[in-house]
């Protein structure tokens, strides 16, 4: 279910995947499937980590690129092995219906 909530979002993120929402900045985010697809993407790697493992993870990735970035909080976050697996697929409207099993770990640095 896709949720607008422009009160969640700062200018330099739109969307936010929390299982079963997708949290979009606007009406036109809403209707962007490049967006909703990398979101999508977001969706299954929580699930198969049953949610909380996710988050988890996540937060660890990000403090272990903060160390590997010397403190880039873009490069930091670009590099979480959960957001390269959903850039790299979110324009493949075919992706999900192929992936593997816990596909993200192949993007772990």
């Amino acid at each position: 279910m896709i949720v607008v909530a422009p009160f969640l979002f700062s200018k330099r993120f739109r969307a936010l995947a929390v299982y079963p929402f997708i949290f979009v900045a606007t009406a036109a985010d809403a209707r962007d499937a490049v967006l909703v697809q990398h979101e999508r993407i977001h969706f299954r790697q929580q699930k198969e980590l049953l949610f909380v493992f996710f988050y988890l993870f996540y937060a660890l990735d990000f403090l272990r690129n903060m160390f590997v970035y010397l403190g880039n909080a873009h490069k930091a976050y670009r590099y979480i092995c959960f957001e390269q697996e959903a850039y790299t697929f979110e324009h493949d409207a075919n992706y999900l219906s192929a992936r593997k099993l816990f596909a993200w770990w192949k993007f772990l640095g």
